[in-house]
């Protein structure tokens, strides 16, 4: 068979074995459809390695630790889907839930080690919660990318590009406190924490510009009140940070922490923080700028780009092992109805990653 029709075939099975991040049992199944397609591939099983009921798949090939390939088999996309849209090739392209994000990209990994001829020194981690946040799988990706001299991650391309920056994360819950009375008999009695909350919303473009360059933050949910003719007693709202540098991430982390006390009888309280430190370009130019030039070697351009989006890369940065993401396929409508890969382009990028891992391997430039 050729490249192309061992990557349909995987990527039609796997596909079609849905997994979604909360239903750990779906997820079980995908992970013996995985550790099938690898056991193919690698002539080898992986390790289980359980956290509670949640797994991550892990071939390990020997020897002091070199590379770790990273990706994941969870998608976003409830129990059924499959039903109602399959996995469908349509001319160059194929579609199906998860396919993008990043069940091509999962094939992709497995099939680039595959093509390597001695693998001594590679790791490759599949885990099942990264669409959560990484939860269960966070220390075992962290402690094996820290022995790691590089780590590989076939998250999607994005529009072909590799992915050298990351920003980092940070969620917080802020939730005020106030009196409920009624809005027409005795309004001066209460202390509405709805209008707290949205003096609390009108701060954050403040703190957004004087975070810096490229760092946004997004109010993502509110709520608040218990009737239409209630002075609401208590109201909360979920922010979402996207810091592209360790300085910009500290800085609205203090100011948004700073919103914590007791104003004119509402009490605001803080929690949350920073989830992902960023990927920066520091982490990744040495890693791109080998890949870039062994690309242009065969007549390929390669473009790096900064994305907002985190993925377990943060994770391999944050100990500080070089890290190159978005290795996976080339298509586009992640976490959309629709999400497709383009075939040959993804194949084509397949088989110049499996040259720059060869590469990698076989000179000194991981010593």
């Amino acid at each position: 068979m050729d490249t192309k029709s061992v990557f349909l075939d995987a990527l039609r099975a796997l596909v079609s074995a849905e997994s979604p991040s909360s239903d750990a049992t779906a997820v079980l199944t995908c992970a013996d459809v995985a550790s099938d397609i690898g056991a193919r591939l690698l002539g080898l099983r992986p390790a289980r390695v359980t956290t509670g009921d949640r797994i991550a798949l892990m071939w390990d090939f020997g020897g002091p630790s070199r590379v770790l390939v990273l990706g994941h088999i969870d998608t976003v996309w409830p129990l059924g889907t499959i039903n109602r849209w399959p996995f469908r090739l349509l001319g160059d392209r194929a579609t199906g839930p998860g396919i993008f994000d990043m069940k091509a990209g999962t094939v992709m990994a497995l099939m680039c080690v595959a093509a390597v001829r001695d693998r001594t020194g590679i790791r490759i981690i599949l885990n099942a919660d990264e669409e959560l946040g990484s939860p269960y799988s966070r220390d075992l990706i962290m402690r094996t990318a820290k022995a790691a001299r590089a780590a590989l991650v076939f998250e999607p391309s994005d529009h072909g590009a590799l992915k050298t920056a990351r920003k980092g994360v940070s969620r917080y819950e802020v939730s005020a406190s106030g009196r409920a009375a009624h809005p027409g008999l005795d309004p001066q009695a209460g202390v509405n924490a709805i209008s707290a909350i949205a003096r609390v919303i009108g701060q954050l473009d403040k703190v957004q510009s004087e975070g810096g360059l490229g760092t946004t933050i997004a109010p993502t949910m509110v709520s608040g009140g218990t009737a239409q003719n209630t002075i609401p007693a208590a109201a909360r709202v979920i922010i979402d940070v996207r810091a592209p540098d360790l300085r910009s991430q500290a800085f609205v982390d203090g100011a948004i922490r700073s919103l914590s006390g007791v104003y004119g009888g509402v009490t605001i309280l803080v929690s949350g923080g920073p989830t992902r430190r960023p990927m920066t370009f520091a982490h990744t130019r040495r890693l791109f700028e080998y890949y870039a030039a062994l690309a242009q070697g065969i007549g390929q351009e390669i473009e790096g780009r900064e994305v907002g989006g985190v993925s377990d890369g943060n994770l391999c940065a944050e100990v500080n092992t070089p890290t190159l993401d978005g290795l996976g396929a080339i298509g586009g409508m992640a976490h959309a109805e629709g999400e497709f890969i383009d075939i040959d382009e993804s194949c084509e990028r397949l088989e110049m990653s499996a040259h720059y891992l060869e590469r990698l391997l076989s000179t000194d430039f991981l010593q």
